[in-house]
């Protein structure tokens, strides 16, 4: 990847969504910036592995950290620690297609919104796509912001 294709984004106060296609190819540098912390934090990702690209002290810089970056033998896992006041880099493909949840393995940080939900697309093909929804699965009834399931619905039909 490296900064030509590096996309910033600002730190949020919530849990972030964010869509991919299947197969994408998947960046994200993880920034420690808690002066009042010694902690490092563990940071886990459902449903796919990913690889540690690199670890650093200090705020990471596109520009020169990017040639640190270990493309040879990273290390794969699930779980990634990003240094007290340091930085993580790590890859990921996104094919597993699903609702997947990445977050802070400290309990209390995932309450402070240290956490992303990632949406990863269906494949092109049977084997790299969700299969339908049984038909006995729960569906929604009129409008997409109506969030009340069939059976509500239609209680509430008859009553009126």
């Amino acid at each position: 990847m490296g900064p030509s294709r590096c996309a910033i984004e600002p730190s949020y106060k919530a849990t972030v969504v964010r869509r991919f296609w299947h197969g994408a190819a998947v960046e994200i540098v993880f920034q420690s910036t808690a002066v009042l912390q010694d902690d490092s934090n563990p940071m886990h990702l459902h449903g796919h592995n990913m690889i540690l690209l690199a670890q650093g002290f200090g705020n990471f810089d596109a520009a020169k950290d990017v040639a640190k970056y270990n493309s040879v033998n990273p290390p794969v896992n699930n779980t990634v620690l990003v240094p007290n006041l340091g930085w993580a880099a790590i890859r990921f493909v996104a094919n597993n297609p699903e609702v997947w949840f990445m977050h802070c393995h400290y309990e209390f940080h995932l309450t402070m919104s240290m956490a992303a939900v990632f949406i990863v697309e269906d494949g092109p093909t049977v084997d790299t796509s969700l299969p339908p929804p049984s038909a006995h699965f729960p569906t929604y009834c009129g409008h997409d912001d109506n969030l009340l399931p069939d059976e509500l619905c239609l209680q509430t039909k008859k009553d009126a």
